[in-house]
């Protein structure tokens, strides 16, 4: 297997390009998700209704707002995620305390008990330092989706120049930044460690024990096709470990929102956090499965190999 270090940049170029392409076409899902979280009064007859009432009032245009910012933040985020997942997981095992992948995958693994928290340790640590690149990003998406007469017509940068000028750099960018890393790293965390866990299994378990294959045997597609089936559960999983944060981090950039996030906690309380779940599952599951198709995709094109096994 090629070595994580020095494909880094192979790692985060295929991951920034699947993390971009794949929330840029989700836009109009993450939008309606978005309105219905801040405005549950106005939006509360579900996913299909509230697409039905804003393409009514402001018209399809509506359903694409904050594309660019969606598509800059989320290249710079997924390539970090991706890039550092792999340099971190990879000098863990390969430290002199390990001693190499095989002793953790299970190919004569003493050290396969590691698994689990080495992934966990990876994924948290890559997207902790992603997060903060995309927390601009994301605060001023929030914003063009629910200001659009104000931030909807300004392109992405002077959007970012009028939160600075407004609310000053610390508290226009970052204001959201414990919400969104409460978020991004249990979702990142789950995500990365499920669609790891289940390629691996599958490859290094289920396919030569119960097949008599070897990852080789299988064609491209095939190859291809069980990485859109781990998005999907990986999606799943992850969508509904980092809902609540997600629906504090909209609501902390709601417009003339004064609460800090312990107060709309209290003040919404157990599910009011859960507002928008179904529509935000259905988005992460496409969303993770559309990602790793392509990350993987991307991967084979640089010269890498499909993940697992």
């Amino acid at each position: 297997m090629p070595n994580s270090k020095s494909n880094s940049w192979k790692y985060g170029l295929a991951g920034g390009f699947s993390a971009f392409s794949t929330h840029a076409v989700l836009v109009p899902l993450d939008v309606i998700k978005t309105r219905i979280q801040i405005y549950p009064q106005q939006y509360q007859n579900g996913t299909l209704s509230t697409l039905k009432t804003i393409a009514r009032n402001e018209g399809l245009a509506a359903l694409t707002l904050g594309f660019s910012s969606t598509a800059i933040g989320y290249f710079l985020q997924g390539s970090m995620k991706f890039g550092l997942f792999e340099v971190i997981k990879s000098s863990i095992m390969n430290s002199s305390l390990i001693g190499g992948k095989e002793r953790v995958m299970g190919r004569g693994g003493d050290l396969s008990y590691l698994q689990f928290p080495i992934y966990i340790t990876s994924s948290a640590m890559a997207e902790a330092c992603a997060t903060v690149v995309l927390c601009p990003w994301e605060a001023i998406r929030i914003k063009t989706v629910n200001q659009p007469l104000k931030y909807g017509n300004v392109n992405v940068f002077k959007g970012l120049k009028m939160i600075a000028v407004e609310e000053g750099l610390l508290n226009g960018y970052f204001r959201g930044l414990i919400p969104i890393l409460a978020k991004q790293v249990p979702y990142t965390c789950v995500q990365l460690t499920c669609f790891s866990y289940t390629t691996e299994f599958f490859y290094g378990n289920f396919l030569p024990n119960r097949l008599g294959m070897k990852k080789q045997d299988l064609t491209t597609t095939q190859q291809l096709n069980l990485s859109v089936g781990a998005g999907i559960l990986a999606g799943m999983v992850s969508s509904l470990a980092s809902h609540p944060a997600d629906t504090l981090l909209s609501l902390v950039n709601k417009p003339g929102e004064q609460r800090n996030i312990f107060q709309i906690m209290k003040d919404i309380g157990f599910k009011g956090v859960w507002r928008g779940v179904v529509p935000r599952c259905l988005m992460v599951s496409f969303l993770s499965a559309g990602m790793f198709l392509v990350y993987d995709s991307s991967k084979l094109a640089l010269g890498l190999q499909t993940t697992g096994g």
